[in-house]
Formats: C-alpha cells, sequence, structure tokens
C-alpha cells in the first residue's frame, strides 16, 4: 500500500500461478473495499508488438489465461487493463516458452525505458483515470 495525492494505492502481485489470479484480485478487491473501476490489471501481451503498451477500460480475455481467471472470478470483462506488449516472434506451440524466456539483448536495452513508460501510466491512471490514460499512452 503506498499514498499517491491523498489516495491509496494498493499493488498486489498474487503469489498464485497467473492463470489463477482472478481468486486474489477478488479477494483484495473485497477485502480493501475497491471499486472495480479503480482496478488496473497490468499483464503481458503477445498480440501487441514488443514496446509498444496498451490502455483499455475493458474487453475479451484475448487468449490470455490470466485476463481467463479474472473475468470468471470477477464475473465482468469490465476493469481496466495495461497490456505490455512482448510480440509474438515464437514458432507455434511455443508461446509458454516464448513469454517465460529471458528478455534478449535487444530487448533489454529498452527495458528500463519501457518501464518507466509503464510507470507513468499506472500512475496517471491512479491519478486522473482510464479515459486520460488512454488518450495520453495508446
Amino acid at each position: 500500500e503506498l499514498k499517491l495525492k491523498g489516495r491509496s494505492i494498493y499493488l498486489l502481485k498474487p503469489l498464485t500461478f497467473m492463470n489463477l489470479s482472478g481468486q486474489a484480485i477478488r479477494y483484495h478487491l473485497q477485502l480493501n473495499k475497491i471499486k472495480i473501476d479503480n482496478l488496473l490489471v497490468v499483464s503481458d501481451d503477445i498480440h501487441i508488438p514488443f514496446g509498444s503498451i496498451k490502455c483499455r477500460r475493458s474487453g475479451s480475455d484475448g487468449g490470455h489465461n490470466g485476463h481467463k481467471d479474472i473475468i470468471a472470478k470477477l464475473e465482468t470483462n469490465n476493469y481496466c487493463r495495461l497490456k505490455f506488449g512482448v510480440g509474438s516472434k515464437f514458432k507455434p506451440g511455443q508461446q509458454s516458452n516464448y513469454v517465460l524466456d529471458k528478455w534478449n539483448s535487444l530487448e533489454l536495452n529498452l527495458l528500463d525505458n519501457l518501464i518507466i513508460k509503464s510507470s507513468e501510466a499506472i500512475l496517471n491512471f491512479c491519478c486522473r483515470g482510464i479515459d486520460d490514460t488512454m488518450k495520453k499512452f495508446n
């Protein structure tokens, strides 16, 4: 938990497998009395090129098992997301190996700036909301 401009911000990294993250999110929303409109889920996305981020108000799971579980446990797909593009440079059937593999040298060189950009988007969401964040970062 941290305070930002008088607001409580909770950062949650579930200890569950990514495919089961919905239960942890639901628990903390209830425990901390957080409205779903104030939830921002940050995840990787193979459908977005490496180095790009996209903010969304809602959407489908897009084939992402973490989002699939979150939608099932929250019983809605109406929650905000920040998707971090990791690209799709993998052979058929190698998706899991690709997203769990180490960053290559080009990715490592770009990663610090991408983390800063993503952090700015998260803070903007916390202070200004999803509409402003989508305008600035999409």
